[in-house]
């Protein structure tokens, strides 16, 4: 089953995911969403691992989607949501502006959405 990213076999969300998208294609479900996060767009997501854990959990997720659904011959489609931000960050407490300050001067006048 999971024969990919051995550092993660001990992650628990990498395993239920693995295990889920493995069971989705030995069903043949029509269409696979999954939820990431963004990594620097289409173009760099894929190769970009980043050193944070959370993150990089999900790369490796992504990657044994995409790699097992295109390597099979199931006719499960897919889709990767990777958000940028959550909807909680739009909260008026005093946290989340901070949030959103830092955020700002971090991004400059990059958009974060397309």
């Amino acid at each position: 089953m999971i024969k990919y990213f051995p550092n993660y076999l001990y992650s628990p969300a990498v395993k239920q995911a693995f295990g889920l998208i493995d069971e989705a294609i030995n069903h043949q479900v029509k269409y696979f969403a999954y939820t990431s996060g963004n990594r620097g767009g289409e173009k760099s997501s894929w190769g970009n691992e980043t050193p944070v854990p959370h993150s990089r959990t999900k790369h490796h997720i992504e990657r044994y989607l995409s790699e097992q659904i295109n390597n099979s011959k199931t006719p499960t489609k897919w889709t990767i949501f990777s958000g940028t931000m959550f909807y909680e960050n739009l909260e008026p407490t005093f946290s989340i502006k901070v949030f959103m300050s830092a955020y700002k001067d971090t991004l400059g006048s990059h958009k974060i959405c397309q």
